[in-house]
């Protein structure tokens, strides 16, 4: 099975998808856009683990940080990148069936 291709924050900027970021410690969450993120378009998300403080704990790095997973998973299926969606999509509903 081959490794699907690293997320870039530009795919999300341009798909406007949140990142959804995440402290190991504390179990804070935020929804952060990632237009308000620097760093490049081709830049790999898992390299903006070190870049975030979280907001509840203080505490800097070590964050965990994905796309948001719904409006992720609904822009793959729109722009028809199957071979992309995580295993759980199949309790995803598209925008309109009920959410």
């Amino acid at each position: 099975m081959e490794d699907l291709p690293p997320l870039k924050l530009g795919e999300l900027r341009k798909a406007n998808v949140p990142l959804a970021v995440s402290c190991p410690l504390c179990s804070h969450r935020a929804n952060v856009d990632p237009t308000r993120v620097r760093g490049p378009d081709s830049l790999d998300i898992k390299e903006l683990t070190s870049r975030f403080r979280c907001q509840k704990c203080l505490r800097h790095g070590g964050m965990s940080v994905s796309a948001e997973t719904k409006p992720w998973v609904r822009h793959l299926r729109r722009t028809r990148q199957f071979f992309r969606i995580p295993a759980m999509a199949g309790m995803i509903r598209d925008e309109g069936e009920g959410d």
